[in-house]
């Protein structure tokens, strides 16, 4: 997917840090913001992403990619089932978290919706497995910077979560 000649079915979209890849079109368009920008460009323009690293933005033309092709048909079926498609997306998914953080800003900038919810959702379940405020900043690497008294006095306010979730 790296950069390469440039016809009129394909894109040049630049990163931040001045990678270059060439993409079908079809592909750019999952991207509500380049189909956009592609749509108002002139033909053969680069499409410069001033906050997106190419190693994410790599990622990302490749799901969208992924995706394309999925649901193309050959002799009236798709490519890829659905059970592929969620199989990849899982495994797209499954990267350390600043990279996943970093995959959720730029597709929130690409306006790829598709993206945002499986990465959101991942996220959501990473943090209901941790289940505790302890096991939520040792899964995301969050320090605890409350003094004990600053915890009481939190603890004493939310004191009405408990009331209504006593098992917890």
């Amino acid at each position: 997917m790296a950069s390469g000649s440039v016809s009129e079915d394909m894109v040049n979209i630049s990163s931040s840090d001045s990678q270059t890849f060439s993409v079908k079109t079809e592909v750019a368009n999952k991207s509500e913001m380049l189909k956009s920008f592609i749509e108002d460009a002139s033909p053969g323009e680069t499409i410069p992403l001033p906050t997106v690293k190419g190693a994410i933005l790599s990622r990302i033309l490749e799901w969208c990619k992924f995706h394309v092709d999925a649901v193309k048909e050959t002799d009236g079926k798709a490519h890829k089932t659905k059970q592929e498609i969620l199989d990849f997306d899982k495994e797209f998914v499954e990267c350390p978290h600043p990279e996943l953080f970093e995959t959720i800003l730029a597709a929130n900038y690409l306006n790829i919706v598709d993206i945002l919810k499986i990465t959101c959702r991942k996220v959501a379940d990473d943090i209901i497995e941790a289940g505790t405020t302890e096991g939520i900043r040792a899964k995301f690497g969050i320090e605890n910077d409350f003094t004990p008294e600053e915890e009481a006095k939190i603890a004493e306010e939310n004191a009405w979560v408990k009331e209504l979730c006593p098992d917890d």
